[in-house]
């Protein structure tokens, strides 16, 4: 007859799972488009506007 799983391996198993999905990035997240326009770039990532200025990088 088979034992139960132990719980703290069963924890185990959850945690390393969630890590796993955790690390791994969705396709929309790594989509960064760039405009250079001489002074300043923008960014756009995930639908978010950023204007940096080149003076401050």
């Amino acid at each position: 007859m088979l034992k139960p799983i132990p719980i703290h391996i069963l924890l185990i198993i959850a945690i390393a799972l969630l890590d796993l999905l955790l690390m791994v990035q969705p396709v929309q997240a790594s989509r960064v488009v760039k405009f250079y326009d001489g002074d300043n770039m923008t960014v756009i990532q995930g639908g978010i506007k950023t204007k940096v200025s080149l003076a401050c990088i």
